[in-house]
Parts: structure tokens; C-alpha cells; sequence
């Protein structure tokens, strides 16, 4: 069996789409529809962008897998290392996910049915506080 293995990038694993394009690393929650995960795949596990997008990415909360990411897309980086930068847009469910009150601890891995999953990337932390209570009032008795 062929082994691989997987560079997750810890600064842009997490990350959100500004008006100006730039992207900046969610580290608190709520994590915002639209937000994407990336990660980089070096191009001896996969040489070609169709290569890297063949991988099914696994998403996980600590042990707890989440939705697989889909529609994802990658384009060659060649900083901070030569290789493969992919993203997809979270899913509706990773989004409910992640945005639960807590501490999340998040990684990744690849998956492809003739070399099977590979580890898991370097976990990276996730806070979502929990939010102010709306609509404070006073009753009368």
C-alpha cells in the first residue's frame, strides 16, 4: 500500500473571504457562512491539481469526524513551500458544528481508496463563546 502524507498549513486552515479579498484565520467563532478550510498538499503525494483534488478531505472536531468538504479547489503555491493550496467552502452542517458553544480542536486528513486515510494534519484551535442573551427586559409583577 502507498502511503502519503499530509501538510496542513496552520495559518490558513480556517479562513474567511473579506469584501477585498483578503483572507483572514477564524480563531473565534461564530464562524460565518462562507468561511473556507485550507490546507496544502505537497506535490510528491500529488503531483498535479487534479491529483490533490482526488483526495477526499476529512474533516474533524477532536475524534469526531464532520462532514467531508466538497467542491474543493486547488491552485500550485510555491510559499511557504512548494505545493498544492486547497479550499472548500464549509458545509451548512460543519458550520452548526463548529458554531456549538466550546473549544474546538480541528485537523484534517486525506483519503483515497487505493492508498487509504492518512494522518492527521496539526490540529488547530477554534473558540466559540457563547453569545449575550437578546431582549432583556423587566417585568411588572
Amino acid at each position: 500500500m502507498k502511503t502519503f502524507k499530509t501538510v496542513c498549513s496552520v495559518l490558513a486552515i480556517l479562513m474567511m473571504a473579506s469584501i477585498a479579498t483578503a483572507q483572514t484565520t477564524i480563531t473565534r467563532g461564530p464562524v460565518p457562512v462562507g468561511s473556507k478550510v485550507a490546507y496544502e498538499v505537497d506535490t510528491q503525494t500529488a503531483p498535479t491539481a487534479a491529483q490533490a483534488q482526488g483526495f477526499e478531505a476529512r474533516f474533524y472536531d477532536g475524534s469526531t469526524p464532520l462532514t467531508a468538504l466538497t467542491g474543493v479547489t486547488c491552485v500550485l503555491a510555491t510559499s511557504p513551500l512548494v505545493g498544492w493550496t486547497c479550499q472548500s467552502v464549509l458545509s451548512q452542517s460543519n458550520l452548526d458544528a463548529l458554531n456549538r458553544v466550546g473549544v474546538h480542536t480541528l485537523s484534517l486528513s486525506l483519503f483515497r481508496a487505493d492508498v487509504g486515510e492518512g494522518p492527521k494534519g496539526v490540529p488547530f484551535t477554534l473558540t466559540t463563546p457563547a453569545s449575550a442573551p437578546s431582549g432583556g427586559r423587566l417585568l411588572t409583577p
